[in-house]
Formats: structure tokens, sequence, C-alpha cells
């Protein structure tokens, strides 16, 4: 069988490659010949001709291990009729974390309060004083403030006093964020629950004694985690209602312990993971993509 993985032109150091060979490793167990391709490659290769979109490369996959955020890339792949893991939709949504909060309304799966920003044209746009009193008036201080697009527990910021507020929005000048209810009981501390076909499979507790975020900078660590019955339906429920082959799930604690779901990651790394369960995590993604070719129906 041949297959392909999709990574992004850039994201090639050592943490990422590490990756991407633990997925070749996984594919070469199970006679598939998983070939790399880059967004970039791949975006050379595809043009429009006479009104239709055409992939100057003749090999098809029997399917595509999607490594990248590159929604627009992805959906076009899709338009050709290629199968991808995870589905473009589903990585705009994970990637969103706007959008990821909007996919979960209603589907009884608690969140911290949020707010969403208003869109600014322009970086040097401003949000009205009234907008932050209403935050403030909700949430109090300390607040959360995530960019929208950000990883690795970066582009969030905690907000603990108003004058704190401009500051942090000369960084994120007229990018998307949202804002949040700041989870004190969970303070330096998260469970990150992988899922492949939308079961948990491993988690880790993620811990740093020097920072709010669990999974950032000096200080953070992990050790495996036995998930108890409610932090597994969260986590397998979110993985459902975002039709997510494979990714991580990051869960808050509550004032009793309870989960509280913080976000999504449609290709969250898995290394460390591994390292802390001894779980092969890129083996099963890829039996997931196989069985989802012999089932055709995944």
């Amino acid at each position: 069988m041949n297959a392909w993985l999709v990574i992004n032109d850039v994201m090639k150091n050592n943490k990422f490659t590490d990756i991407y060979n633990k997925l070749k490793e996984g594919a070469k167990k199970h006679k598939v010949s998983l070939k790399e391709y880059t967004n970039v490659e791949l975006l050379s290769k595809l043009k429009i001709v006479d009104g239709e979109i055409k992939l100057e490369i003749t090999e098809r996959p029997a399917f595509i291990l999607f490594w990248d955020k590159d929604v627009f890339l992805a959906s076009l792949l899709e338009s050709l009729g290629f199968k991808v893991y995870n589905a473009a939709k589903s990585i705009e949504i994970c990637d969103n974390k706007a959008l990821t909060i909007k996919a979960l309304l209603a589907k009884k799966i608690r969140m911290p309060k949020t707010f969403f920003s208003p869109l600014l044209f322009s970086e040097h746009g401003q949000i009205p004083d009234y907008f932050w009193q209403d935050v403030i008036k909700e949430l109090g201080f300390p607040f959360v403030i995530k960019e929208c697009y950000g990883s690795f527990g970066e582009q969030v910021y905690l907000v603990k006093k108003e004058e704190e507020i401009l500051a942090c929005l000369k960084k994120i000048k007229n990018r998307p964020f949202i804002i949040q209810e700041y989870i004190k009981t969970s303070k330096g501390r998260d469970v990150r629950v992988y899922t492949v076909n939308k079961k948990a499979v491993a988690a880790i507790l993620r811990t740093n004694e020097l920072d709010f975020r669990a999974n950032y900078g000096p200080g953070a660590k992990a050790k495996a985690y036995h998930l108890n019955d409610k932090f597994l339906k969260m986590a397998e429920k979110v993985a459902n209602y975002l039709e997510l082959d494979f990714g991580g799930i990051d869960i808050l604690f509550g004032e009793n312990e309870e989960p509280i779901f913080c976000e999504a990651n449609s290709n969250a790394h898995f290394r460390k993971l591994e390292d802390c369960t001894g779980i092969d995590i890129g083996d099963k993604i890829i039996r997931t993509c196989i069985k989802c070719q012999e089932k055709e129906d995944c």
C-alpha cells in the first residue's frame, strides 16, 4: 500500500522530524510506503486548467496522512478524491480555538466561560472599553486571552489586572482571539488525552510549577495518567463531535477535580506521551488509516 505524509515546508526541526520518523516506522511495520511531501511541493503541482483542478503527480496514494494545518491544501486534495486523515474540516475547526468552542456548543461539554474577540480589520483598530468592562464583570481577574491560532502553549496570556489588557492587545494586534475564565484549580496542570479512531488510547498528566500553562516552558513535566470515567468520556465525545481520526484532547481540572474541556489538537505531538506511557501512537494512527481504507466507511 502506498500513502503520503504531508508536512509543512518550514516544520523540519528535530521536534517535528522525530514525529515524522515515528509515523514512517509505524507505516513500515504494516508494509505501507509512506512518501513525504511538503505543502509547498504539492501546491506547486496543483493548478486550475479549463476550470478544473489538476495535480501534476500521477501516483494515487491509498490515503494521505495530513500532518499540517494547511487547510486549503487538505480541502483541495479531498476535492480530487483523495482520502485525507484528519479531514480538512476537522483540522480547520481544531486549529481555530473559537471554531472549536462553537463546534462544541450544545453538546453538553463543560467549558470555561468564553468571550469572542470582535473582528479588527487593522492592527491599529481598537476594541471599545465597554466590551472589556463586560468581560471583567463576568470573568473578574485574572482571565485568559488565547489567540485563536497557536500551539505549544504559546499565544496564551494570563491577564491579572486592567492595565495588562492593552499590553496583551499590542502583542496580538488584529489577530483573532478568545477570552476565557481562568480555571484556578487547574493552575499549571492539565491532562492530554490522545485519541485514535475516536477512542482514548493514552493519557498524560502535565504539570508546571513555574507557569499557569501546564505544557509550556521551563518546569513543565509529564507522567502517565489513568483516566477516570468522566475524563475518558469527555475526550471521546470531543473526538467524535469534531470527527477526529486522531488527535490530542486537553482537559483541565475543576473545583472538584471534574473535567473541563480546554482545547483539541488535530495533529498533536505524541513523543512525550509515548515516552511516558510506552504506547506506540504512531502505529495506532497508521492502523486506523489502513482499517478505514479497508472498510471504506470512515
